[in-house]
């Protein structure tokens, strides 16, 4: 299935209400590598206008070669939320509308 979400004006890490290095300190605290992350692994991907809610998008490779996506929201009553997760083969597409859907629906 090919999804395709408008990419927000200013596309860049830097328009993220959560900086760079909060969003590596997240991962430090969330994925499996603990001790061994390293900034280096952590790629920007893109931004996207999913819906009311506004996502940046990043990818994180960790120490054993799997490869998860980092998100932070913003949700149109201006609460944020970052978050960690395997992707289970879905597309960086797929991935934000599937978590979107999660939020709107199961929250």
């Amino acid at each position: 299935m090919t999804i395709s979400f408008p990419r927000l004006v200013e596309d860049t890490p830097h328009s993220c209400p959560r900086s760079p290095a909060q969003i590596f300190e997240y991962i430090q605290i969330e994925s499996g590598d603990v001790d061994n992350a390293h900034r280096s692994r952590l790629v920007f991907l893109r931004t996207a206008q999913v819906a009311d809610a506004q996502y940046w998008l990043w990818s994180y490779t960790e120490a054993d070669g799997e490869k998860v996506f980092v998100t932070c929201r913003v949700d149109s009553d201006g609460s944020t939320c970052v978050g960690l997760a395997n992707p289970n083969g879905l597309s960086a597409e797929q991935f934000m509308l599937a978590e979107y859907y999660d939020e709107v629906y199961w929250s």
